[in-house]
């Protein structure tokens, strides 16, 4: 992935345990619903934010981007759902799966 490769605090590739252990629930929430309706994983999908992210904010990535890359992942998927809300499916409402 984008930024946990050469990542000192996640050298095993751990993607879903950076995911777990520093998204908000909410977010975590928002990527389980997007992985699903869209077949891809939530690291895929947190890589593309990040991407994106990465592409609009380049005067912002600090020097040591493994300090603050918690931060970064915060922000930018926070940014992202608010970005592109009409674009994804929501955490609370419908979800065309009959109860």
């Amino acid at each position: 992935m984008l930024i946990f490769g050469n990542s000192q605090k996640y050298p095993d590739d751990s993607e879903e345990s950076f995911i777990i252990e520093n998204l908000s629930a909410y977010c975590i929430l928002w990527l389980d619903r997007q992985s699903e309706a869209l077949g891809e994983t939530r690291t895929m999908i947190l890589e593309k934010i990040l991407t994106e992210w990465f592409a609009m904010h380049v005067q912002d990535v600090p020097k040591n981007l493994d300090a603050y890359i918690t931060e970064i992942a915060r922000d930018a998927v926070s940014e992202f759902i608010v970005r592109h809300q009409e674009e994804f499916l929501p955490v609370n409402g419908e979800s065309g799966v009959a109860e």
